[in-house]
């Protein structure tokens, strides 16, 4: 008798996330959570005496992927407690093959910016820089949550059957397919947050270009009103 693959026990796994569950929900609130816990962490090193945004963004978005990784432990677990639901529950939906396309989160091609031509054309017109890094900033961190968001029934459907196939519930499958949960994780969610933590350091060098004193983007705002007038 031939047991269905990984993949396969995936597709199950999303169908019935997706036709009995909210996941994309689930998944908003653990990233605004991870979020949060970046700008938590984005503040706590600007108290730490970490004062350039080139380093202190980037440091913020491992803290923030770090607590989405917790999360992700804490929901896993939550499940496993739930009367033992996932234990019997996932069996069944996993032994459900109904047909479906599994899908993936979408990832085009992401171009390298150009460093200098940025700066260059943030210095040339220096009123309009700061509104444009901050819109760029917002803009980056909104479309990596969008990324995890869109492919929350996948991710959670490949973190339920590698969680149970780390609990040795089903010895049948074959050896090359076993992932751990968090090697998923890290694979499903890693493109969003190093494009997120590249992009940051890229903007807070340019507003520390533009205005060297300024250890916050508020405190750049501020510099140029100043300077302004």
């Amino acid at each position: 008798m031939k047991w269905p693959t990984r993949n396969e026990r995936v597709r199950a796994m999303r169908h019935r996330l997706e036709t009995q569950e909210w996941p994309r929900l689930q998944m908003s609130l653990l990233v605004a959570l991870a979020g949060a816990a970046g700008f938590l962490g984005n503040w706590g090193l600007l108290r730490a005496g970490v004062g350039s945004m080139a380093l202190r963004y980037p440091l913020a978005v491992l803290l923030a992927w770090g607590a989405f990784v917790a999360l992700l432990w804490i929901w896993l677990k939550a499940r496993d407690q739930d009367g033992g639901a996932d234990a019997g529950d996932t069996g069944d939906a996993l032994d459900l093959l109904p047909e479906g396309k599994g899908s993936h989160a979408a990832s085009g091609g992401h171009g390298t910016p150009d460093a200098g031509d940025l700066l260059d054309g943030l210095a040339a017109a220096d009123e309009f820089a700061l509104p444009l890094v901050a819109i760029v900033f917002v803009v980056t961190l909104v479309l990596a949550a969008l990324w995890i968001v869109t492919g929350a029934p996948t991710l959670f459907a490949e973190l339920l059957v590698d969680s149970a196939l780390s609990a040795s519930l089903y010895h049948r499958m074959r050896h090359g397919d076993a992932q751990h949960w968090l090697e998923t994780a890290w694979r499903s969610t890693r493109k969003p947050f190093i494009i997120a933590a590249v992009m940051l350091t890229i903007l807070g060098f340019a507003v520390q270009t533009l205005h060297p004193g300024a250890h916050t983007l508020g405190q750049a705002f501020t510099a140029a009103r100043v300077h302004g007038s």
